[in-house]
Parts: structure tokens; sequence; C-alpha cells
């Protein structure tokens, strides 16, 4: 989107047929990202995702292809729709777990942080303890 223009984001809860055609919904979050600029040719729309493809001059066409990569390799998937003149909408959809409870959750951030700090040294010294 460039000049002016409006920009929404939305996050929800969203219960999606899986990929495989089965009858089984999954559970996901689903961040909408939808502007009100230009929108994305007819003719551009199945490429938007290839790695280099890119209608601006600066461009590298990287970015929408790096965003893909990551939504799939978390279980995800992306769909677009778009009008020419009046904006286009990006649908992300992240698959969605169970609420953990507060403790198992503050367990594993324990964890991390451990596995992370015993690693920090300087001078072979720890940093850290």
């Amino acid at each position: 989107m460039s000049g002016d223009g409006a920009l929404d984001i939305m996050l929800e809860n969203d219960a999606h047929k899986d990929s495989h055609g089965s009858n089984n919904d999954m559970k996901y979050i689903k961040i909408t990202i939808r502007d009100s600029g230009g929108g994305i040719k007819p003719e551009h729309i199945n490429k938007i995702f290839d790695p280099y493809f890119t209608t601006k001059k600066a461009g590298t066409g990287l970015g929408l292809a790096t965003c893909y990569t990551i939504v799939k390799t978390h279980g995800g998937f992306i769909e677009v729709d778009s009008d020419v003149g009046v904006g286009t909408s990006f649908y992300v959809y992240l698959p969605a777990v169970e609420s953990e409870s507060t403790d198992s959750i503050q367990d594993a951030q324990n964890d991390v942080i451990s596995r992370t700090t015993d690693n920090i040294k300087t001078d072979s010294k720890p940093l850290l303890n």
C-alpha cells in the first residue's frame, strides 16, 4: 500500500476445514491483515508468494515468500482476497493449541532460560548462573 489508506489487523479463533478435504474442522488462530490500497492485479495474484516476484521498483520479492515459508513451517497457511482499486486482505491461519496451565508454561520458560544461561560465558567464566 502506498500513499494514504487504512490498514486493519484483526485476530480471532477460527475453525477451518483441513487442507486434505476431510470433514474434520481444524482449530486455528486467524490473523486478518486488510488494506485499502490499490489491490493486486489478477494476473499477479498466483505469483505473489514466489521468491523474487515483485512489481515494485525497489522490491526484492522476498517479503511474502518469507512470510509464506514461516507460516507453512508452523503448520499454517495463507489465503488472499484482492480487488484492484479497493484493497487486499491476507488471512493467515496458524494452528491453535489448547491452553496449558500457567505452571507448565512457566516450567517450559524456566527450562529454556536454564539451558540458555548455561551457554553464556565470557573469558571462559559463566556470565549468568
